[in-house]
């Protein structure tokens, strides 16, 4: 009972506005429904397994997927031949190979390990134009979900504490964070608005599509309907920790500088810990999945993929933009104060407390730029060095 006591303790402290609370609420009671909603009707088609070849052919009748589909079946079966003619070369080869005393015996080798990653590499376009089952995308699916949720409720909590205990007047729970309803459903609205034009780019206007899914704009019209409240849903829950990162980077929350004051900081002190946390590891945070899911989909993802992920690395730029500029704002008021004292004799006698931005910008403002930039690389040159991407892929199955 303790441990329930504390984990409920923990979910209900520091919400933030209690409308903002209950809009996150909404967005998970949103994509619980809308999935048990969505997975139904791709059981009701019986795509548990596969998907059938008959509910592809009746949607052919649609215009809008006439022409997707019938692309669709002419690179399956053009894949299906290419596949064919390789294993007849890679049967040959291993004809070649199975007597040393043949002249070809060393260059089948080769032969026969490019053979290899050609059939890997057809097999796998072959397995996405075939389309991924319900069974399948759940395995995927509700980590996802899962993670989005638990993550967005985390950190959104962990902001608000944070900030409280940094003395920005917001309450002791959040509840006086202010203007928060208009960034709210900007925000909300532009990631949905950035899924609906992909959506509609790769899943309904394109005729070469290369990935398939059971929820398919042209499999399942219902199921696809379905999946955009349930992006809906999982925007409401994103956009929780964004939009109060994104009040909280504001200008009014900026402290005054007093040389005085207790913390030995300016009373700048907790406020500087704040954004330099916020700035660095919110944009950490964001970017690490977004490379992550690059690093799964290149290769075989249009461009038009990159929307939504674009749309939220902007919103974390921004924020570290802002936190930065604060910063630099109170180190110019910091170095015009020192400057009205007079000499830097006076200044020394007084003992006066240091720059109380340098843990966070360094001696140069670019720092911070360049730390964030060291780290996306550090992190792009990871994935890359230990085939995460492929091993990400691998486990997807595409």
């Amino acid at each position: 009972m303790n441990r329930i006591a504390s984990w409920w303790k923990f979910v209900t402290y520091c919400p933030g506005p209690e409308q903002l609370s209950r809009l996150f609420s909404l967005g998970v009671a949103t994509i619980f429904f809308s999935f048990l909603l969505f997975i139904g009707i791709g059981i009701f088609h019986g795509f548990w397994k596969e998907i059938g070849k008959s509910s592809a052919g009746e949607r052919e009748r649609r215009s809008i997927c006439k022409c997707q589909l019938q692309k669709r079946q002419m690179n399956l079966d053009e894949n299906d031949q290419r596949l064919k003619n390789l294993q007849v070369r890679k049967d040959y080869l291993e004809q070649i190979r199975s007597d040393p005393t043949n002249s070809l015996y060393d260059s089948a080798a080769l032969g026969l390990i490019n053979n290899e990653k050609e059939m890997a590499r057809l097999q796998a376009k072959q397995n996405a134009l075939q389309g991924e089952s319900v069974q399948k995308s759940l395995l995927n699916l509700i980590p996802l979900l899962l993670s989005i949720v638990v993550f967005s409720m985390i950190a959104g909590r962990l902001m608000i504490w944070h900030a409280t205990k940094a003395g920005l007047a917001i309450g002791q729970t959040g509840e006086k964070l202010a203007d928060w309803k208009r960034p709210f459903w900007i925000l909300v609205l532009t990631f949905f608005a950035l899924q609906e034009v992909r959506e509609v780019i790769s899943s309904v206007l394109a005729v070469d599509k290369n990935w398939f899914s059971w929820s398919s704009f042209c499999i399942s019209t219902q199921a696809w309907g379905v999946g955009q409240i349930l992006a809906f849903g999982t925007y409401l829950v994103i956009g929780y920790p964004i939009c109060i990162i994104w009040c909280l980077s504001r200008g009014r929350y900026r402290p005054d500088l007093n040389p005085d004051a207790p913390d030995g900081a300016w009373g700048a002190g907790d406020y500087i810990l704040f954004a330099q946390t916020w700035s660095v590891l919110g944009f950490i945070l964001i970017l690490a999945p977004i490379l992550l899911w690059f690093g799964l989909v290149i290769g075989y993802a249009p461009i038009v993929y990159l929307l939504s992920p674009a749309g939220v690395l902007i919103v974390a730029v921004a924020v570290a933009a802002r936190f930065l500029r604060h910063a630099i704002k109170i180190r110019l008021l910091y170095q015009q104060t020192l400057r009205s004292l007079g000499s830097w004799s006076k200044i020394k006698a007084l003992g006066l407390p240091p720059d109380p931005t340098v843990g966070f910008l360094g001696a140069q403002w670019w720092n911070l730029p360049a730390t964030i930039l060291a780290t996306v690389a550090t992190f792009w040159a990871l994935i890359q060095w230990t085939s995460l991407g492929e091993l990400l892929k691998a486990a997807a199955g595409h």
